[in-house]
């Protein structure tokens, strides 16, 4: 006996004014059927599952009950439409029927749901004598407009870069088209607050959700600060520098107020808490700001691109190759010796799953040395180490963490004493592996902007 299958489309809604159709294909026939739509909490993602905050749950928010005859569903009941056309509401047509229907979106969770709505559909009835249920794998994501306390507010996104060979900003750039109000390229910070300064929202209401899509790596966050800066690694301290100043003034809050999120979507940024703080007082201190705690990625799977974190798990070495194999399993798991459940004897042998440093990481220290040049390599560590500063200059390493190569430039003589400048160049190599961050039922996650364990947050 046949059971239900059928299929929706399109696979995303960019506004509220499209419809979903709903086409069945199987079967011919049916009797007592009830047709619900759900919003779906989990779902397939190329051969795995997606799963939002953890759930696998469906909730039902429309019914209809009816038939199938020649393999077109006939409602004989319908949910109750909209009462005006202010309430927001989706539309769907079967398919062998021109009417369509209007169904008012739920209003429970929306603040869970990262800007859009995943909308599937729950079929039960008889099949000859058999009682069936079919349940649409994938649903149609449906962009809804975000609540932020009480209030309806826009949310915008500022790509930083404009390199189509880059893949982060290339599959931001196709994720965010369809999830924000608008999407401007900007890259610099002093770009972004003349916009924000300069431009009010219909309705005279603040910002909802501002997001700035730039690289970030923990400790530092890939921007340009002025006009005419070029994109470089930032530090707090470098944003601090910046606080107040008459190129960078801060938003007033008829734009942006205490139910304001700024989120940087780069990678790690949300385990810098002083990032996260430096950035919050340069916006003016009222609003909240949100930075992943994972490695963030965009993904295509056919017309729908989806926002992924992965797990990373990482040790460096001094100089500029990685350990042996064997040796790179065994400092991994020691470095993380509570996670048991990850298998680094597979993660280093897969090289997708490798993302080691590609340079080196190198840094540079200049010491003025007056009189005879160190006499072996342990007084040239020693004079390192007597100008060694650990801080964000040098990525809150100690000296020993880096292998050393020196060059002495002569500078001048004074006092019959030769003046050199000793350049210390340390390298080290960052061996990483990846995985994409799973609940423990092996369900990919969906990244949650309300779960702390996702995001960091400032204030904290």
């Amino acid at each position: 006996m046949p059971n239900f299958r059928l299929a929706l489309s399109p696979g995303v809604i960019y506004d509220l004014s499209e419809t979903i159709l709903v086409s069945l294909t199987s079967p011919r026939a049916a009797t007592a059927v009830t047709l619900r739509l759900v919003e779906m909490d989990s779902w397939q993602y190329l051969s795995d599952t997606m799963s939002e905050r953890g759930s696998t749950g469906r909730d039902s928010f429309a019914e209809f009950t009816g038939a199938v005859t020649d393999g077109h569903f006939v409602p004989a009941t319908t949910p109750t439409a909209p009462a005006d056309d202010t309430v927001p509401a989706i539309h769907i047509q079967f398919e062998g029927d021109d009417t369509v229907h209007d169904i008012p979106l739920p209003n429970v969770g929306l603040e869970g749901e990262g800007g859009e709505l995943e909308v599937g559909i729950h079929i039960a009835g008889t099949v000859g004598t058999a009682a069936r249920e079919y349940v649409t794998p994938n649903p149609v994501f449906v962009r809804h407009p975000r609540v932020t306390g009480q209030e309806n507010r826009a949310i915008i996104t500022f790509i930083t870069s404009d390199d189509e060979e880059d893949p982060y900003y290339r599959e931001a750039m196709r994720y965010w088209e369809v999830r924000a109000d608008s999407i401007l390229v900007y890259t610099s910070l002093q770009r972004i607050f003349e916009y924000l300064n300069t431009h009010t929202l219909p309705g005279g209401q603040p910002w909802g959700q501002i997001n700035i899509v730039a690289h970030g790596m923990g400790q530092q966050w890939q921007m340009g600060l002025l006009y005419t800066d070029t994109a470089e690694w930032i530090t707090p301290s470098m944003i601090r520098d910046r606080v107040g100043h008459a190129s960078l003034p801060a938003p007033p809050e008829e734009r942006i107020d205490s139910n304001t999120s700024i989120i940087l979507r780069g990678c790690q940024l949300g385990r810098n808490q002083d990032m996260l703080d430096a950035v919050c007082e340069l916006f003016g201190g009222r609003c909240k700001v949100l930075a992943p705690r994972y490695i963030q990625t965009y993904q295509r799977h056919d017309e729908t691109m989806r926002e992924l974190f992965y797990e990373s798990f990482m040790f460096y070495v001094p100089g500029s190759s990685a350990p042996a194999p064997g040796v790179c399993v065994t400092r991994l798991q020691e470095a993380y010796s509570n996670r048991s459940d990850v298998n680094f004897r597979s993660l280093i042998g897969n090289p997708a799953a490798r993302h080691d440093s590609h340079p080196p990481l190198r840094i540079q220290v200049v010491v003025e040395n007056t009189g005879a040049l160190p006499a072996s390599e342990a007084a040239y560590m020693v004079a390192l180490d007597a100008n060694w500063v650990s801080g964000e200059d040098s990525y809150f390493t100690e000296r020993a963490d880096w292998r050393w190569t020196h060059a002495e430039e002569f500078i001048e003589t004074v006092n019959d004493q030769p003046v050199h400048d000793i350049t210390f160049t340390g390298t080290r190599y960052r061996v990483e592996v990846r995985q994409v961050l799973a609940d423990s039922s092996d369900n990919v996650v969906v990244p949650d902007i309300t779960n702390t364990d996702h995001f960091g947050r400032s204030p904290a």
